[in-house]
């Protein structure tokens, strides 16, 4: 199966990924000329790596996170620890050291990434999406991310 994916941040680049692994034909197209354009927290639940069956590693998470505290104007009110969760712990991570790894590991099972390529049309009843360079690019499934 050809599967076309718009966008290159964690979702996309899971999508393709795990689509890679499974070994479809996989087009990646990012419209930035890197990855990590568009800021965010930076912090990820332990079952996201599990999903696209990443290793923790310290070459992106920056630090774990095992609960929070609550405080009010400066007054402190609750600790809520994360022992009883089943996502614990959580992850602050480096999203340009991460999403780089994810476009390598992806490139690795045979997808292909593309910046600098903004789709501007999407038909999902045809498969074809059209890039701002007028190609035309047919699929089986699109992935809009």
């Amino acid at each position: 199966m050809k599967i076309l994916v718009t966008g290159a941040g964690p979702a996309g680049l899971s999508a393709a990924l795990n689509a890679s692994r499974d070994g479809n034909e996989v087009l990646v197209f990012e419209k930035s000329n890197s990855v990590c354009s568009k800021i965010c927290g930076e912090a990820l639940a332990r079952q996201a790596l599990d999903y696209v069956d990443v290793k923790p590693s310290n070459k992106f998470i920056v630090n774990e996170v095992k609960g929070f505290r609550i405080s009010f104007k400066g007054k402190f009110i609750r600790e809520a620890p994360f022992r009883n969760f089943a996502t614990a712990p959580g992850y602050l991570i480096d999203k340009p050291l991460f999403l780089d790894m994810l476009v390598n590991e992806a490139e690795e099972e045979g997808a292909k990434v593309f910046f600098n390529a903004k789709v501007e049309n999407v038909d999902h009843a045809t498969g074809k999406i059209r890039l701002q360079n007028g190609e035309i690019v047919q699929g089986d499934l699109i992935i809009c991310a």
